[in-house]
């Protein structure tokens, strides 16, 4: 399994970082999901970060936002891809997010099953 924690996906060393985590899933386009840190009506980031994993060769399909547009279909399908983004933003949130509609077990789950 691989991890990279970044802060800026958008430079250099965040692009390479990304391609090498996405080189080590061994799979010809990466399937990756992306779950929101807050709500991004306008999907602004999640765009951006679509036009980063394109570049890499990579398709960033699934969109999956924690708070008003929760969407329990598409967070089952996440899973089942060769990544996760965790978009950055207010971690506490983030995490109150998650804890509140009890995924962490889900998401820890999916990083022992990618880790093999």
């Amino acid at each position: 399994m691989t991890l990279a924690l970044l802060s800026d996906p958008t430079t250099k060393s965040g692009k390479a970082a990304i391609k090498l985590a996405l080189n080590s899933r061994h799979s010809q386009q990466p399937q990756v999901g992306y779950i929101a840190s807050e709500p991004d009506i306008a999907r602004l980031y999640f765009n951006q970060t679509k036009q980063v994993y394109n570049e890499l060769g990579a398709e960033l399909s699934t969109y999956v936002e924690l708070e008003a547009g929760f969407d329990d279909a598409a967070f089952s399908h996440l899973l089942t891809l060769n990544a996760i983004h965790l978009s950055g933003g207010n971690t506490y949130r983030f995490l109150s997010a998650l804890k509140q509609r009890y995924l962490m077990p889900a998401l820890c789950d999916y990083v022992k099953m990618v880790a093999y």
